[in-house]
């Protein structure tokens, strides 16, 4: 392993997240990807409702501002586009592997979208070793639930916030249900992410860079060793704020369990979820 993967492995257990470069065929393809998302969001409220995200969907879609939030009572002032793999013929289900809607006369936002996806895809595939050695766990236990897995694509828009108004939260306070997430954060600040000692800090947008951070999968699989760390969005810049994300949540029957190596028993007792059902839990809590 080179010494930036051990410097990767060692900011996953001591801060809980990391920076990786960003190569420059990945940057296209994901300037690509937003400016496609983009100019689907300058759309009719129509032609984005038409395609809006819900449980038929498998929550996939066009995100309206207000329909999917972490904390209750608070609208959050964003939108986004969300997508999936695209299933297999005579395996789609709405829980985990749903088939990505697309507008009407938009025939640029799907392959845009889809180059991106599959791109961040093999970026987390090759980050799993790295999150592997973090964890302690024996080689090759962690990409084993990671064959076939469930995985998202989310294109954010946030709004601009004029120089006479106060802060907005873009997203409210809460950790991501998957194993990893890999943020494209390109233009205005905003990501604010909880230490362990619970303070704040804002990480700058690089459009060069890939924040890596972890989701609550993390630390039953990692015995107890790792944990996800509660982030945010709050905006307080002019400008409007971009962003894309892309989660990668294993294999749907993956056992959320100590991986082999790691300190197990520490995560504690009781029934093994899978990540399916992982997931499901987090839809019930963040969409309206």
């Amino acid at each position: 392993m080179i010494a930036a993967d051990h410097a990767i492995a060692c900011d996953l257990r001591c801060r809980g997240w990391a920076v990786v470069p960003l190569d420059p065929r990945c940057r296209v393809l994901l300037t690509e990807a937003l400016a496609a998302a983009r100019a689907f969001f300058a759309r009719p409220e129509p032609v984005k409702q038409a395609v809006a995200a819900t449980v038929a969907t498998g929550y996939r879609g066009w995100e309206a501002p207000d329909s999917h939030g972490h904390t209750a009572g608070l609208i959050e002032a964003k939108q986004g586009y969300v997508i999936g793999q695209e299933p297999a013929p005579g395996r789609s289900d709405p829980r985990v592997r749903a088939v990505n809607p697309w507008p009407a006369g938009d025939p640029g936002l799907a392959p845009a979208l889809a180059a991106a996806r599959d791109r961040l895809l093999a970026e987390a595939r090759a980050l799993l070793p790295v999150i592997e050695v973090a964890m302690g766990a024996t080689a090759g236990s962690l990409a084993a639930l990671a064959r076939d897995p469930m995985l998202a694509l989310r294109v954010l828009r946030y709004p601009a916030v004029p120089p006479d108004r106060g802060p907005v939260t873009g997203i409210g306070a809460h950790t991501d249900a998957g194993c990893l997430t890999l943020l494209w954060q390109p233009d205005a600040p905003g990501l604010e992410i909880e230490d362990r000692a619970g303070c704040w800090s804002l990480l700058p947008p690089d459009p060069d860079m890939l924040v890596l951070s972890l989701g609550d999968m993390a630390e039953p699989l990692s015995g107890g060793r790792l944990r996800a760390l509660q982030h945010r969005v709050i905006i307080r810049s002019p400008v409007v704020r971009h962003s894309v994300a892309f989660f990668l949540d294993l294999d749907p029957d993956a056992p959320i369990a100590p991986l082999p190596a790691t300190a197990a028993g520490i995560a504690g007792s009781g029934p093994v979820p899978t990540a399916a059902e992982m997931l499901a839990k987090m839809h019930e809590r963040d969409y309206r």
